[in-house]
């Protein structure tokens, strides 16, 4: 009896991947536009290896680009604020739910199975994330691991939705679109698992190892709801 869904956040219920390559391409143009000393090629593929190397999360990506590209100091707080403002300018004005998401949410409601997101990153921007997003009203918990002190994979933040519910692995449903970071885990630990494909950096097409392989692949999120009712029968 499936009695609580747990959903990644990022690529998962809005378009993470595009929304991020526009802004910052939106943030390098309003960058040269003040005069940065570099081509847009040539500063986007330095902020890329940048990106690559810390992770999406960390703060201090243009930083870190112009630090490589030799930018004056005294220069840098003034690009750095160009490019902010066009990223935030792009990627909020932009940011939206897969079309799937808030039917999917209101049939949860109705039937009563809880609803959580389990995140990884800085907690002020997921929790922006999922205000701009207008999720907030649909969920019955939030974690981040920036606030527990745990990220993933680590099996021990898959378990937190199953202590504060209540409720055993087999009652949980988890749903994600990173292979390693989100269906292993919980496999592992006896939570059903849904993969869904949105295009995004980590969409994985197949999987060597059977047993952690995931238990459902989707790409629309609504057929969550006939998947929920097939193993409540």
């Amino acid at each position: 009896m499936i009695k609580a869904t747990v959903f990644d956040l990022d690529d998962t219920l809005y378009n993470s991947t595009e929304l991020s390559t526009h802004a910052r391409r939106s943030a390098i143009r309003a960058m040269i536009a003040l005069g940065l000393p570099a081509t847009f090629d040539e500063a986007y593929q330095v902020l890329s290896e940048v990106v690559k190397e810390y992770g999406s999360n960390y703060n201090y990506h243009f930083d870190q680009m112009l630090k490589r590209l030799n930018v004056e100091s005294s220069k840098m707080k003034l690009f750095i604020a160009a490019g902010m403002i066009a990223y935030h300018d792009v990627k909020f004005a932009s940011m939206r739910p897969f079309h799937d998401v808030i039917p999917t949410f209101i049939e949860l409601r109705k039937s009563e199975i809880k609803i959580c997101v389990l995140s990884d990153g800085d907690a002020i921007k997921q929790y922006e994330k999922i205000l701009r997003l207008r999720l907030q009203d649909f969920l019955d918990d939030i974690i981040i691991s920036e606030e527990v002190g745990i990220r993933k994979p680590n099996p021990k933040l898959f378990e937190l939705p199953l202590q504060r519910f209540k409720i055993k692995p087999q009652e949980a449903i988890y749903i994600g679109d990173n292979y390693e970071r989100d269906i292993v885990p919980c496999k592992r630990l006896g939570i059903w698992t849904v993969l869904i494909h949105r295009g995004g950096k980590h969409d994985q097409p197949s999987f060597s190892d059977k047993e952690t392989a995931p238990d459902y692949e989707l790409s629309n999120l609504k057929d969550l709801i006939s998947i929920i009712k097939e193993l409540n029968q």
